[in-house]
């Protein structure tokens, strides 16, 4: 483990339970360092704050400005957020819209700080019949403006602050989840409104843990995961009056009992100063890797290492893939070359050319090898 990977979960150890950060000192090359790890796996805001708490961050070092920033930046967000929140709760309870708030609008007062979970958007989960009605109640009540286009699962809408509330309607986000769509799809069995008359419902402890998980594997599996899931689940797992039994039996329905398993060693690992055996230090150096674009590429390719044909399936992707992303697909398969043409339309915007250019110089210098790691990394977690 480097220096600043050492810090990092010192530092973050530090912000979950107090525990004393390690005394050693902190070099302005460890400090670029630990600020490029952490901005990777969105946590500087946390990371700062351990590090002024500690008196390991003066004005005078290296991107203490940029540190500092961060902080502004994630309190000013929770705090609109959390109004945001508020008013989108009391909009749909007054309109007699039964709705489940999500992720990290419910995570968040586990924490130590409220801000220290930080989101980039509101996630709420209403039925597919209220959707139409509860877009037209936020708007029309709180002036909330979206264009109505559907995903997959949700529809965003952007209030006038400019936070994005995602209304979803399903709670698969993949077409991978297997065994989890079951689950996933009897959420609303699995809830119960927080009080008499109320139209917010919250999940039972073991669906919203089932949930997390997968979550987490769902990214997992698509681009990689950063750390702050397994900050979560370390916080579900101390914080939150569980039953494990009721949480691992939906796991185990699910297909991803040897995921959370895994998971859960992890966690504990970096936040409880668990010892880690090969597999956990296996997974542990994946997870570090989120964010490298030959993560992102290895993760691909793991079940073709052929460069070539993966970059003909980049170009040309298959019907599972696209049927998830544009729904219309799923009544009129006829229309996947429209929807690739379609997508290679959205790809010529500067910023998706330049990250398609990324990809494709990547995938020249990512091995088989790398590939095959992935691919018996996630044949251990049974992904």
């Amino acid at each position: 483990m480097t220096r600043e990977t050492e810090l990092l979960f010192s530092l973050l150890r530090f912000s979950l339970k107090g525990e004393p950060t390690e005394n050693g000192a902190v070099t302005d090359d460890t400090l670029k360092a630990l600020y490029r790890l952490s901005r990777r796996h969105n946590v500087v805001h946390i990371v700062g704050d351990a590090l002024y708490q500690n008196g390991l961050l003066t004005e005078d070092r290296p991107l203490a400005g940029e540190f500092a920033e961060q902080q502004l930046e994630l309190l000013q967000r929770y705090a609109v957020q959390e109004q945001e929140r508020l008013r989108t709760a009391e909009a749909l309870d007054a309109a007699g819209i039964p709705f489940i708030l999500l992720k990290g609008a419910v995570l968040r007062q586990y924490y130590p700080d409220p801000y220290l979970r930080s989101s980039c958007d509101i996630d709420v989960l209403v039925h597919r019949e209220d959707l139409e009605r509860a877009q037209e109640t936020l708007k029309a009540a709180l002036g909330y403006i979206g264009n109505g286009k559907l995903t997959s699962h949700d529809v965003s809408l952007f209030s006038k602050s400019g936070v994005l509330i995602e209304l979803h309607y399903d709670l698969m986000e993949d077409s991978n989840q297997n065994d989890g769509a079951a689950i996933l799809n009897r959420v609303w069995e699995h809830a119960a409104p927080v009080s008499e008359g109320s139209s917010c419902y919250e999940m039972t402890d073991a669906m919203f843990y089932f949930y997390h998980i997968a979550h987490m594997a769902k990214h997992i599996r698509s681009v990689g995961c950063s750390i702050r899931p397994f900050m979560d689940l370390w916080v579900l797992e101390h914080r939150v009056p569980h039953d494990p039994a009721a949480r691992d039996t939906l796991l185990k329905q699910g297909g991803l009992l040897t995921f959370a398993t895994a998971a859960r060693r992890l966690s504990e690992h970096w936040f409880s100063n668990a010892a880690a055996g090969e597999d956990t230090q296996r997974f542990a150096a994946f997870i570090l890797r989120y964010g490298e674009s030959e993560t992102a590429v290895s993760i691909r390719r793991r079940d073709d290492t052929d460069k070539g044909r993966y970059l003909l399936k980049r170009v040309f992707p298959p019907y599972a893939s696209l049927a998830f992303r544009y729904p219309v697909l799923q009544k009129h398969k006829w229309l996947l070359p429209v929807m690739w043409v379609r997508r290679w339309f959205v790809l010529l915007s500067p910023e998706k050319r330049r990250r398609m250019q990324l990809e494709w110089e990547t995938n020249t210098t990512v091995s088989a090898e790398q590939a095959n790691e992935v691919a018996r990394l996630f044949d251990e977690l049974d992904l």
